[in-house]
């Protein structure tokens, strides 16, 4: 797994470097991984979430993070005018998929606490294609 930390000042220059097909970023509050894959299962978004870290202290850059699934949360596809087209709930192992056209959308993980955080998702879906994105919200543990 591919791990860069940057500013938010940076993500634009930053997903141009990685290209369209693959980018990971990490900011101080989550991980995103985001890959599309040619499929035919269909046209959409899949993926999981879960937090991060799970254990309390400071985390060493050798050490690998350790993450845990959110299971039965709400996932929401927002439309460019930040409405809500398509909803699943994640499973036991926090995986999830929803079926949508081809366009741009925000993916929100819809949580009714302040902790864990997760950032909102841009996503493109593309024609015959699942677009993959994991995401690993921040547990607040320190």
């Amino acid at each position: 797994m591919l791990r860069i930390t940057v500013s938010p000042i940076h993500f634009a220059v930053l997903a141009y470097l990685l290209g369209a097909s693959f980018s990971a970023i990490t900011s101080a509050d989550s991980l995103h991984q985001i890959r599309t894959a040619q499929t035919g299962n269909g046209t959409g978004v899949s993926g999981r979430i879960s937090q991060s870290p799970m254990t309390p202290g400071p985390e060493r850059i050798d050490q690998v993070r350790q993450a845990a699934p959110l299971a039965k949360v709400k996932v929401q596809l927002l439309n460019r005018k930040q409405i809500v087209v398509a909803t699943a709930v994640t499973d036991r192992e926090g995986k999830f998929e929803i079926r949508a056209s081809p366009d741009t959308y925000t993916l929100i993980v819809d949580l009714q606490a302040k902790f864990p955080r997760c950032e909102n998702i841009p996503v493109t879906i593309r024609q015959s294609q699942m677009t993959n994105v994991e995401v690993d919200c921040d547990s607040g543990m320190r």
